[in-house]
C-alpha cells in the first residue's frame, strides 16, 4: 500500500472559517453579505464597495485574535477521515496561507479540535522566506512546499492555488472557486467524497 503524503489547507477545508468571518464583517460594517455571494475570497470589499484599507485592517485584527480564531468550528467529518488516514500510515501536512505570526493561534485551534496529533506537520506563510507579489505569492508558496515535501495530493479551496499545483488536487466546492478546472483538479462536495476518491485512486 502506498503511504500517501497529503497536503491539507486549513481555512474552509478543515476549519469552517468563512461563515464566522462574514458574520463579523457584517456586524462591523453594517452589511448583509451572504456566504453564497462571496466570489472574491481575498477581497471582501469587492462585494460591498467598502474602502479596501478599512477591510484589510479589520480582517487583520480578527486573523490575529485568538478569541475569534478559537471560535471557528471544524468542517464536518474532516477530523475522523484524517485520523483514519493517519492509522493507514498516510503522512499529513497542514499548509496554510495564514501568516507565520499566527502560529500560536493556529496550533491552539488544531489542538482544541484534535487535528494536532503525533506525526502531523504545519507550514504557515512567511513573507521573509516567500517574497512573492500579490496573490501569486501564496500560489508559489504552496507549490514550493508541495514540491519540497514531495506531496502526492493536496486538499484546497482556492481555485488559483489548485491550478498552480502539478499534483492531484481535491478542490472543496465553494462559491469563490467556480470555474474551469485542469485535469489534475477534482471538485468535491465534502470530506466523505474526498475519502472515496483517495481510496479509489490510490
Amino acid at each position: 500500500m502506498k503511504h500517501l503524503k497529503i497536503g491539507i489547507d486549513i481555512d474552509n477545508v478543515i476549519a469552517d472559517s468563512y461563515p464566522l468571518y462574514i458574520d463579523a464583517f457584517n456586524k462591523e460594517f453594517g452589511t448583509t453579505v451572504q456566504y453564497e455571494e462571496i466570489f472574491h475570497f481575498y477581497y471582501l470589499e469587492k462585494n460591498v464597495g467598502i474602502e479596501e484599507a478599512k477591510v484589510s485592517e479589520f480582517i487583520e485584527s480578527i486573523v490575529h485574535s485568538e478569541e475569534f480564531q478559537l471560535r471557528i468550528p471544524p468542517v464536518v467529518n474532516a477530523l475522523s477521515i484524517i485520523k483514519k488516514w493517519i492509522k493507514q500510515g498516510y503522512w499529513i501536512h497542514y499548509i496554510t496561507s495564514r501568516p507565520i505570526d499566527t502560529k500560536n493561534e493556529t496550533l491552539k485551534w488544531l489542538k482544541k479540535h484534535g487535528f494536532w496529533v503525533k506525526g502531523v506537520t504545519l507550514d504557515l506563510y512567511n513573507e521573509k522566506e516567500h517574497n512573492f507579489k500579490h496573490i501569486s505569492r501564496i500560489n508559489n508558496y504552496k507549490r514550493d512546499i508541495a514540491d519540497k515535501k514531495k506531496l502526492d495530493i493536496f486538499i484546497e479551496d482556492s481555485l488559483d492555488i489548485s491550478k498552480s499545483l502539478d499534483i492531484p488536487v481535491y478542490l472543496i466546492d465553494r462559491p469563490w472557486n467556480q470555474g474551469t478546472l485542469p485535469e489534475n483538479v477534482k471538485r468535491v462536495k465534502n470530506w466523505e467524497e474526498i475519502d472515496q476518491w483517495v481510496a479509489k485512486t490510490f
